[in-house]
This record gives C-alpha cells, structure tokens and sequence, in this order.
C-alpha cells in the first residue's frame, strides 16, 4: 500500500545583490519500503531541475532578439535568421548558447548569468565546443536498420544539439514525460542497447553518437522509439 511522502527543499539562488529563498514542495506516492531519505534525495534533484527552468526567464526567442538587435550586418534583419546549436551550463551558473546564422556563415555566443544577458559576441568561424569526458561516440557511417523492440515504446527521444561533431540527444520514459513533463534525472537501465552502437551516455537520460540527426532519427523510429512534439519542444527549451 503506498504512502504520501511530503517533502520541502529550500534552495539558495543569487539574484541582485542577496539571496532569494527558494521553496518547492512535492508530494509522492512511495512504496511503504522505499526509505524516506532516499525519497527526499530525489525530491531535492526534482527540486533543482525545476528551480532551473523556473529562475531564468531567458529564453532561445529572447536570446534571438538579443542577437538581431546587436548584430551589425547589413540589410534587412531578423530574429528568425539564427537558429541554437548548442547550449551549456544551468541557471546556478554561466549559461552559454551558441547561434549559428541561417545563411550567412555568421555565429553568435551569447552568456547569461543569473537570468540576464552579459553579452553577445559575434564570431565568422564556428565557437570552439567543450569536448565530452567520455569516450568516442559512434561511427559516422550508415547502420544496418535495427529490429524493432517492444520495450523502445516506451521511451521517447528528442534532439538536444549537434557539438562537437557529435549528435546529442535525450530519452525519457513516456510514463515518467506524461507525470513529470521534464525529462527524467537518472540513468535508464537498458536503453544502452537499444541504441545505434556506439552511442554512450553522457549525462542521467541524456546521449551523444557521431551519426548524423537525421540517420539517428531514422533508426530511433525503427527501433520503436516515440516522438512527441511537446517533449521536443521542451528540450529545444531547455537546451
């Protein structure tokens, strides 16, 4: 029989010149095994994730508008000209996105720090990005059509960015999407296999393989995995 576990996390952010006291509380059902203090470590994660999207108000539309009103090329200009490439950091830090200008090879690298814009730098070569500490990622060439898999309906996938000649991506249950509408912050036991070889985990539900997005797409969906259109916008959001 399962029991409500009530748990409160207070989060410390800077904002202006003090600290602002973040409260969120959430409640769960946990099985009647299920520790307490473990309960309230997962909270506490749930807690950061959420503090993370909820305390900056910078958005890519934001940061789109930033870059066309800065940006000193000629003629006719317009936000929709720049498309994110990448994004790295979170809203406890330096949060730094990339843009890279639809026609014209133009890039721009924008920094925000506790929730507002630094600065906007503008660059004709493409920003050096951080390279990941794990291994290599998979093979750029073709992979034969993969079985389909009952268990990969489960679980959804969307892309986050294309670095570092690298495609990254996150998959999430579709349980886990449908309750929490975030994506999942642990490692997800046997999504490894399922995946094209040689793609490694980069971080708790999030992936990267050397294959290009449109041949990653291709055989997620014939593994069996799910797009959502809702899930992908969120992660265009928060990465």
């Amino acid at each position: 029989m399962p029991h409500m576990v009530k748990t409160q996390c207070l989060i410390s952010c800077p904002e202006d010149a003090g600290l602002r006291r973040h409260s969120l509380e959430l409640t769960e059902a946990t099985n009647n095994d299920a520790p307490p203090e473990i309960s309230s470590a997962r909270y506490h994660r749930r807690c950061k994730q959420e503090m993370d999207r909820t305390i900056s108000d910078i958005t890519t539309e934001v940061c789109k508008r930033e870059i066309n009103n800065r940006s000193t090329l000629p003629g006719r200009k317009n936000p929709n000209d720049w498309k994110r490439i990448s994004k790295r950091g979170s809203a406890s830090e330096t949060i730094v996105r990339v843009f890279q200008h639809r026609t014209l090879a133009q890039w721009a690298t924008v920094s925000e720090v506790d929730g507002a814009i630094t600065s906007v730098t503008f660059s004709q070569t493409a920003p050096s990005a951080p390279t990941t500490k794990a291994g290599k990622a998979g093979t750029t060439k073709d992979v034969a059509t993969p079985e389909p898999s009952d268990k990969a309906a489960e679980y959804l996938f969307a892309f986050v960015s294309r670095e570092d000649g690298q495609t990254n991506f996150a998959v999430c249950p579709v349980s886990y999407w449908a309750e929490e509408k975030c994506l999942s912050d642990f490692s997800l036991d046997g999504v490894n296999k399922l995946l094209p070889p040689g793609s490694h985990e980069t971080s708790e539900s999030q992936y990267a393989t050397k294959l290009s997005w449109n041949k990653l797409r291709a055989f997620m969906l014939a593994r069996g995995f799910k797009e959502d259109e809702d899930f992908s916008g969120f992660m265009n959001d928060e990465f």
